[in-house]
């Protein structure tokens, strides 16, 4: 990995921290049924983005005969863009498997854990916006062919 790529995952880790802070400096009190609630919305919209993020790959592997994509193979593109795919989809896996484990009996007590979702689920956010700009481009590019 490059410099800039580096500092790219870095600057992810950095706004994932600080979001993380952020709700552990505010001090919100749940009670354990809003918890369940959070856990529950969590664990179905990270569920339901882990599937699209599948089937996202998926149709980029399905498309390999273009020239674009023989361009970005080529380049290495195809591999940045397929590994930040997948990086994504395994940070919403962790997300969703998080989430289940705040629904589990006596987690709500734990405020680490719901620190813990709160960090990957930010990253996980984070990740998807920029491997969302790298699908949007490919796909803008094949479009315009």
């Amino acid at each position: 990995m490059n410099i800039s790529g580096t500092l790219r995952e870095l600057f992810k880790l950095i706004i994932a921290t600080c979001a993380t802070v952020a709700f552990h400096k505010t001090n919100f009190s749940f009670s354990s049924g809003d918890i369940t609630t959070l856990a529950n919305a969590i664990a179905s919209s990270s569920g339901t983005i882990l599937g699209f993020l599948i089937t996202a790959i998926a149709l980029m592997a399905s498309v390999m005969d273009r020239s674009l994509l023989k361009n970005l193979r080529a380049t290495g593109g195809y591999r940045v863009l397929i590994s930040g795919s997948f990086t994504c989809a395994a940070l919403f896996l962790i997300l969703l498997g998080l989430s289940l484990s705040l629904l589990l009996p006596g987690a709500s007590r734990a405020y680490w854990l719901l620190l813990a979702t709160v960090f990957v689920g930010v990253l996980a956010a984070v990740n998807l916006a920029h491997s969302g700009l790298g699908f949007y481009r490919v796909i803008m590019s094949i479009s315009k062919n």
